[in-house]
């Protein structure tokens, strides 16, 4: 590091900057900027959030960087989607999810990881065919086997899933409530009805 400390910040955020520029959506990791800073992690993850609070601050400027699954990335500002929506006009019908889909999200998000097998008997009928639309959404991952009998695949969520619904990491779903023993069914989407 130089002995200015000012120039120093100032030259670290200038690289942040055109990093985070590159990597597009993917954006970075505190474990990648400890590779090009040769850094340890917890002084990666500093100058990331340090970086996000001051390009933040900078009132003029077109995009944020919000953190999303613990992977730093630039994003547009929500007071200008209207602007961009009009540039993006989005088919709802491809773009949206069915209520099957949903009900599978939830249950990989909330039981993570979990497999094909948990997830159908939790939701009571074949999930193969929902599991692999939201594979090639890359909403969901394999990410590794069971050690049960025949080793199935086990699923979680992916950081398109933490964009997709605005989430920091998994800790930040809603709460739900506690199940009783006996309890065999849960509709995780249905309100309860108004008198």
């Amino acid at each position: 590091m130089a002995v200015n400390k000012k120039i120093s910040k100032q030259s670290d955020y200038r690289i942040i900057e055109g990093i985070l520029f590159l990597q597009g959506e993917n954006g970075i990791r505190s474990e990648q900027l400890k590779a090009i800073f040769n850094c340890n992690k917890v002084t990666a993850r500093q100058l990331l959030t340090d970086f996000s609070v001051w390009y933040n601050q900078e009132r003029s400027q077109a995009l944020t960087v919000q953190c999303f699954g613990n992977v730093f990335k630039f994003t547009t500002k929500e007071t200008d989607a209207h602007f961009y929506k009009k540039l993006y006009q989005v088919n709802v019908k491809t773009r949206s999810l069915s209520q099957a889909s949903m009900e599978t999200l939830a249950i990989i998000a909330y039981k993570n990881p979990v497999t094909r097998i948990e997830v159908e008997s939790i939701r009571g009928v074949a999930s193969d065919s929902i599991l692999r639309k939201l594979i090639a959404k890359e909403l969901i991952c394999e990410v590794g086997r069971s050690n049960t009998p025949g080793n199935p695949i086990l699923y979680n969520v992916t950081n398109r899933f933490m964009d997709t619904f605005n989430l920091l990491n998994l800790k930040s779903l809603p709460k739900i409530p506690e199940l009783n023993q006996t309890q065999t069914e849960l509709n995780l989407f249905n309100h309860p009805e108004e008198n």
